[in-house]
């Protein structure tokens, strides 16, 4: 993966209240490094993107020709 590839966010809002709608998102990747990871102390590729998520997306799939390259983590 490097910057300026689109990928598409499925952010899936299945969720204990039983909804079942399901919305896409593009965004672009514009920034990609290795990050060590606070909880398993691993060092690990993270992304910076342009989409649109919420903190409920946390946990949902990123796609790119059909295969999941990322899964959305929201930050502030």
């Amino acid at each position: 993966m490097t910057t300026n590839q689109q990928i598409h966010f499925s952010n899936n809002s299945i969720d204990y209240h039983g909804g079942d709608n399901i919305s896409i998102t593009k965004g672009v990747v514009s920034r990609v490094e290795v990050t060590k990871y606070a909880h398993s102390n691993v060092k690990l590729m993270t992304t910076q993107t342009d989409a649109a998520i919420n903190s409920g997306n946390s946990g949902g799939p990123s796609f790119m020709h059909s295969k999941v390259m990322l899964l959305d983590k929201f930050e502030t």
